[in-house]
């Protein structure tokens, strides 16, 4: 897997996935992950995708750790955008 140069200080990264009909021999949905994000400056760039055949936590969680891996250290703010109950 090829790496893009990361910085280590972000404003804000989502978490994001959405479905998409792919042919991998029979067409399916399938879920493509991603990590757009906001750079300071009001830069904007995806870091990373992924495809999935299904949304979990555990590949939000695997999102976040490689992102850490390739060396972003500082985010203000992590959010999948989802609504949550207060």
């Amino acid at each position: 897997m090829a790496w893009q140069t990361v910085e280590d200080r972000y404003m804000v990264i989502f978490l994001h996935a959405m479905f998409s009909n792919m042919r991998t021999g029979t067409v399916e949905k399938d879920c493509v992950s991603s990590s757009p994000c906001i750079k300071s400056g009001r830069m904007e760039e995806t870091l990373v995708f992924y495809l999935n055949p299904a949304e979990s936590s555990a590949i939000r969680e695997s999102l976040q750790s490689d992102l850490k891996r390739t060396g972003v250290r500082e985010v203000l703010l992590f959010t999948d955008g989802r609504r949550r109950k207060t």
